[in-house]
């Protein structure tokens, strides 16, 4: 089993604060991912539920020739919150990027064990899905850091 693990291309939080669709800019970002992975054999192409990871998986599934599959357990923490990047947190001094620097994401509605249990089943799921295929999984940074066991 090859499992290809993707963060979502280029949000713009200007259009949608709390689900934004990708930049004109993450759109082609997205297309030449899916250009790039065409000859990978890629079986199905999983998303989380978020548009800017589902426009992601639906522009490079289009390219590879898979289906594109939503599924539960990939959405970042703090999911349905105002979209921030990791950066402009760490840039304003936000209390957030503290909290989440420290493993403490009780200010998004869970905690790093439950995030990572949670992750770790709805990748597992998927892998058990696929012996000896190969599978994109479009999901977003601090699910893709929780699964490689790296920080939130």
């Amino acid at each position: 089993m090859k499992l290809l693990l993707i963060r979502h291309s280029e949000p713009d939080p200007d259009r949608d604060a709390l689900d934004p669709p990708l930049t004109e800019h993450g759109r082609r970002m997205a297309a030449e991912t899916g250009q790039w992975l065409a000859g990978e054999g890629i079986a199905a192409v999983y998303s989380s539920t978020s548009r800017r990871a589902l426009e992601t998986a639906g522009l490079i599934a289009e390219s590879v020739g898979a289906p594109v599959v939503k599924r539960g357990g990939l959405a970042e923490f703090g999911d349905g919150q105002e979209y921030v990047t990791v950066d402009e947190l760490r840039r304003n001094g936000d209390g957030r990027w503290a909290a989440m620097a420290a493993g403490d994401l009780a200010l998004f509605g869970t905690d790093a064990d439950t995030f990572r249990a949670e992750v770790s089943a709805a990748i597992g799921a998927i892998v058990d899905a696929h012996p000896g295929e190969t599978v994109a999984v479009v999901a977003h940074a601090g699910v893709i850091n929780a699964y490689l066991g790296g920080m939130l």
